[in-house]
């Protein structure tokens, strides 16, 4: 038990519980009631999609209001500003879609439904929104008129904030958008954004040309910022602060390859010098072992 949790400790003792819950012998309604936290409802449905796991899916199936309204309920547990890696309002409805379609739930796919129409408010990662409205593309059960509605909300809020990014200045948060922009198809035509997007690169190449050194030790954002003005043919924009960053960028890539050889070698010295000191310690053993023997006889 860890902060108020419970989790099982023998791997054999989740299995039999899994065991019992698909053979039947337990009051669904009952179990889906006592559901407290998101994560416990997760790992019932993860269960329901087992190969042994018909039995859970089928009283999943038959208490399908109850579940609804337990997954209604996990809203509660979201918090309005989360990380990549947490749980999003995004992230708990692509999730209650993939158990619409594991259950062939038109009414929880309804609640999904409901839960993307525009317009939404924007406080979660856009990565979420982007795979969300990815999920609501792909789904049978949702109306294509409302994924496509999704999709393009979605789409014009990237877009914005990349306009408003590349104002600012700021570029490595313009090209994380412009990424998120290309993985998001969109039917609708907006404001071209490549030429401010270039704009912004050549800024940033002046700022880093203007450095004395680079300011971090990775030269991927350098060569992030290099092959993005390559691909759009305007390193020759500034063909001597373009020279200088990528001399800088080959410099710190040649030093990291040049640490990480270091690290390897050490590495394997370690363990050729362990490897010898076990083998003459074993032969020690059986030397001694031999000893012993001699001396019983």
């Amino acid at each position: 038990m860890e902060q108020g949790r419970v989790a099982f400790h023998n791997p054999s003792i989740e299995d039999y519980v899994r065991f019992h819950l698909d053979a039947g012998r337990t009051r669904f309604p009952e179990l889906i009631g006592a559901v407290i936290h998101g994560e416990q409802l997760h790992r019932l449905v993860a269960a329901a999609r087992l190969v042994d796991g018909a039995g859970i899916l089928a009283g999943l199936r038959e208490n399908e209001p109850a579940l609804i309204a337990a997954v209604r309920e996990m809203e509660e547990d979201l918090e309005a500003g989360p990380a990549y890696g947490d749980e999003s309002l995004s992230t708990h409805l692509e999730w209650a879609l993939e158990t619409a379609e594991l259950l062939g739930s038109p009414a929880l796919a309804s609640y999904v439904t409901r839960g993307t129409r525009l317009p939404f408010i924007h406080f979660v990662p856009l990565s979420h929104l982007v795979s969300l409205a990815n999920a609501l593309d792909a789904s049978p059960l949702v109306p294509q008129e409302h994924a496509e509605q999704f999709r393009e909300g979605v789409a014009d809020v990237i877009h914005t904030e990349l306009l408003e990014s590349a104002e600012a200045g700021d570029w490595y948060r313009c090209i994380e958008l412009n990424h998120q922009l290309h993985a998001i198809p969109s039917a609708v035509v907006r404001e071209p954004a490549t030429q401010v997007l270039v704009r912004c690169a050549l800024d940033e190449l002046r700022r880093r040309a203007a450095e004395r050194e680079p300011l971090d030790a990775y030269p991927d954002s350098m060569e992030e910022l290099l092959d993005f003005l390559w691909e759009q043919g305007a390193e020759d924009e500034l063909p001597e602060e373009f020279a200088l960053v990528q001399e800088r960028a080959e410099r710190v890539a040649a030093a990291r390859a040049a640490e990480r050889d270091k690290r390897l070698r050490q590495d394997q010295e370690h363990w050729n010098s362990a490897g010898r000191s076990d083998t003459a310690r074993d032969r020690a053993l059986v030397t001694e072992l031999m000893r012993r023997l001699d001396d019983e006889r």
